[in-house]
């Protein structure tokens, strides 16, 4: 049951760490909690902490770089006007997503790691 539910590959993944049953799979707990109930402002927030923000979609795009596909999103922080920017590796399906739900200008909340690259600001 569990293989047609979750496919081969992720069945095999699940099998390794003993889980065959769906109440196997129901039973795993995320090992890391992360609070994005405080949303901070891009210019106050520091390095290499986890942070959330509330921004405006400017612009994203999939491009194909050796054997990876990559999302890369570009976003502006709704306090400061601040860029910002996402990469997803391997994730098309991030890049479906975007494509169906979102048009530039939405306004989208997005949480994680701020690191800095070239002068920008990004996400990890």
């Amino acid at each position: 049951m569990l293989k047609e539910i979750a496919g081969t590959r992720a069945y095999n993944i699940l099998k390794k760490r003993k889980m065959e049953t769906v109440e196997d799979v129901c039973q795993l707990f995320p090992s890391k909690y992360y609070d994005f109930s405080f949303i901070n402002p891009l210019n106050t927030s520091r390095l290499d902490k986890n942070y959330a923000f509330v921004c405006k979609l400017v612009s994203y795009e999939l491009k194909k770089q050796s054997s990876i596909y990559i999302v890369r999103c570009t976003l502006q922080d709704i306090y400061t006007q601040n860029e910002l920017c996402v990469s997803w590796f391997g994730a098309t399906e991030m890049y479906n997503v975007l494509k169906k739900d979102y048009r530039p200008g939405d306004t989208c909340f997005i949480g994680g790691k701020l690191k800095a690259s070239n002068k920008k600001n990004l996400f990890s």
